[in-house]
């Protein structure tokens, strides 16, 4: 069935194996995911066969922050976090993986000697100077500019610059939360 979004995808996002994530359906929108939990979850697919692969840096990097901004912005308890099997028989999401994968990339670096995020805010700012910085959660670009974050209103323009730069090292990928933080100016 066609999504909200125009597409005929049965999971609410979708995480290319370059680490750009696509939002096929409204969050709240009926999936084609799980028999009997349609109505009620969020489906996040990940590109890729991972009963014989690993995902990918780029992918684990992408899934890690639009699970906090899922579990921030809806207020999903982390350990609502499950894998595909856990609700339908299937291998999904890949014998390689186990059963509390994605809780882990979610949970991954969530520790109280993480630096606060506005040190990373800044740091980011200082270090991607006049590079691109790209908001997986929530579509948005923009660079730093002598400390500043310049938003970029043209996202078609930014996203094709968005996979050269990132895949050359010349950009990074950063969570709603780091985004906000650098937008704002709070350091």
């Amino acid at each position: 069935m066609k999504s909200s979004l125009g597409w005929y995808v049965g999971y609410t996002y979708e995480i290319s194996e370059a680490g750009i994530v696509r939002q096929a359906r409204a969050v709240g929108e009926e999936t084609a995911a799980v028999f009997g939990y349609n109505h009620n979850s969020v489906s996040i697919c990940l590109d890729g066969n991972f009963d014989v692969e690993l995902p990918t840096v780029e992918q684990i990097g992408a899934l890690r922050g639009l699970l906090r901004g899922l579990v921030k912005e809806y207020g999903i308890d982390p350990n609502n976090i499950l894998h595909h099997r856990a609700k339908a028989t299937t291998h999904c999401f890949g014998t390689n993986l186990p059963d509390d994968w994605a809780r882990n990339i979610y949970a991954d670096g969530l520790t109280k000697d993480e630096p606060q995020d506005t040190d990373r805010a800044k740091a980011v700012l200082e270090d991607y100077q006049n590079k691109l910085i790209f908001n997986a959660e929530t579509g948005r670009f923009g660079f730093a500019d002598n400390g500043v974050l310049k938003v970029i209103s043209d996202e078609r323009a930014a996203l094709a610059a968005l996979t050269v730069l990132i895949r050359n090292g010349y950009g990074i990928g950063v969570s709603a939360e780091l985004w906000d933080e650098m937008r704002q100016g709070k350091f």
